[in-house]
């Protein structure tokens, strides 16, 4: 996939949604917040340091959330979270984050989309 290595944020949770804040650092993307990655960059931590084990912006992911496979993931509202199901409350984020590979072992295809919505 493709990884980065920068931003100097520590405690990150590998696995988790995270989106880049404007002050340079990785935050937990949230769909219940606009400002939380509903068009910031996203990238899955791959461990908890974003300098030492990188951020992935696209590639191949094992994750927390059970995806149906083929079918796709979204940016949840709760922190760092992605879910099979799109967000549905008002004022809500809808951006998919990626694709289902295998529902079993949890694998995604993280590639986020670029296009978002508010539910109203």
């Amino acid at each position: 996939g493709d990884v980065v290595k920068f931003g100097a944020t520590t405690g990150l949770t590998a696995g988790n949604l995270y989106f880049l804040h404007s002050d340079g650092s990785w935050d937990p993307a949230n769909a219940a917040d606009n400002t939380k990655g509903a068009d910031e960059l996203l990238a899955v931590a791959m461990g908890p340091n974003s300098d030492v084990d990188g951020m992935l912006l696209r590639g191949i992911v094992r994750q927390g959330a059970g995806p149906t496979t083929g079918r796709a993931m979204y940016m949840a509202a709760t922190d760092g979270e992605m879910t099979a199901t799109a967000p549905s409350s008002t004022n809500n984020i809808v951006r998919i984050v990626g694709y289902g590979l295998d529902a079993t072992n949890k694998v995604i295809y993280f590639n986020p989309s670029s296009v978002w919505v508010k539910v109203s």
